[in-house]
């Protein structure tokens, strides 16, 4: 057996470096091939949302609401994957002619990012179509807003609210002799007025547009220049190893015949072997 140095291991690539080039070009220029004209193309498109601070006792930068934001950030992205919401987004796609376009399919077409320490999230939509990865990032960021906001805050919790203030300031003022009312109404009283004069319907939505989606001009995957790349590494190890194995198999002597080969020596002498038969 030959003795395994760093110079032997040179010495395999010396022997064989035209093959292993050879293959790995070869691999290459097919992984290049198959990447550009066999492999779908997909395109993305994305809108970025913020979570709107909806409690103006705390600051943007501070760290309550930073990490409160973190948590609604999971929640919003939980409701925008939802299907009430995609049934939505899928009712409005079937409208412009894309009517196989299912909840479930939408699902798998949407992926999220958010950036640390920050209210703003983003939501990506990729398709091998990249006018319907538009349209739904589009459609996304028209209703997304409103439909996330009715579930995660009904707007009767919003007139309650509204109502709790009104009656709030009415008994201070009432308090402090500022406002002469005999008798306040009751919260619910107000509520009742507010709606029907339509003032507790105008709510803050909890996420707003900080970002429109645009076309794709460019595919995101595949990537040719990785795939040739990987492609390459990978021929390249598998034929320096393939021509490796080779030469350590080839470097057994077993035969007087592998020493002549070998060396180009004959063979002086040889020690017998025979087996004891019972």
């Amino acid at each position: 057996m030959k003795e395994f140095t760093f110079a032997f291991f040179v010495s395999i690539f010396k022997k064989h470096w035209w093959k292993i080039v050879t293959f790995t070009l070869v691999v290459m220029i097919i992984a290049a091939a198959i990447t550009h004209f066999l492999i779908p193309k997909k395109y993305s498109s994305s809108v970025n949302f913020y979570v709107v601070n909806v409690n103006t006792d705390l600051d943007y930068t501070q760290a309550a609401y930073l990490s409160a934001a973190e948590y609604l950030i999971n929640d919003y992205v939980e409701i925008i994957k939802g299907d009430t919401l995609l049934g939505h987004v899928s009712d409005r796609l079937a409208e412009d002619g894309y009517e196989d376009i299912t909840p479930d399919k939408l699902r798998k077409m949407i992926t999220n990012t958010s950036t640390a320490d920050t209210s703003v999230f983003t939501v990506s939509v990729t398709h091998t179509d990249k006018k319907l990865a538009y349209r739904t990032a589009q459609i996304l960021a028209e209703i997304a807003p409103s439909e996330v906001t009715d579930i995660a805050k009904p707007a009767d919790a919003t007139g309650k609210r509204a109502a709790a203030n009104v009656l709030t300031v009415l008994k201070s003022m009432q308090k402090s002799g500022d406002f002469d009312l005999e008798e306040i109404p009751s919260e619910l009283e107000i509520l009742q007025h507010l709606n029907d004069q339509g003032m507790a319907t105008e709510r803050l939505d909890c996420i707003a547009v900080l970002k429109s989606p645009v076309e794709a001009t460019t595919h995101d995957s595949p990537n040719i220049i990785t795939n040739t790349l990987l492609s390459g590494i990978i021929a390249a190890v598998i034929s320096y190893a393939f021509f490796l194995l080779f030469s350590i198999l080839a470097a057994t002597i077993v035969t007087e015949e592998d020493v002549k080969t070998m060396l180009k020596y004959p063979v002086l002498g040889a020690i017998p072997h025979w087996e004891a038969k019972r």
